[in-house]
């Protein structure tokens, strides 16, 4: 079984229905902070894209607007 989990800022959300089924895609910026060799703190950026279905979708287009900070795991 794989987990992923995800904690970032919604970039941008957009909901539709695909069949009656509702469905959101997202995406997540994700922000991380290294330390080169010489010390200097660094800032790294990561942009993952998500799709949720159902009442996932639901609560998502709901609730997650873009600025929101989010937390996301999933198992497959």
């Amino acid at each position: 079984m794989n987990n992923c989990s995800f904690l970032g800022v919604v970039t941008n959300s957009f909901f539709q229905e695909d069949n009656g089924v509702p469905v959101v895609k997202f995406e997540l910026e994700i922000e991380e902070f290294r330390r080169s060799s010489n010390g200097e703190k660094k800032r790294n950026l990561t942009y993952v894209e998500l799709e949720a279905w159902d009442s996932a979708a639901l609560a998502i287009n709901k609730y997650a607007k873009v600025g929101t900070m989010m937390a996301v795991e999933s198992v497959a």
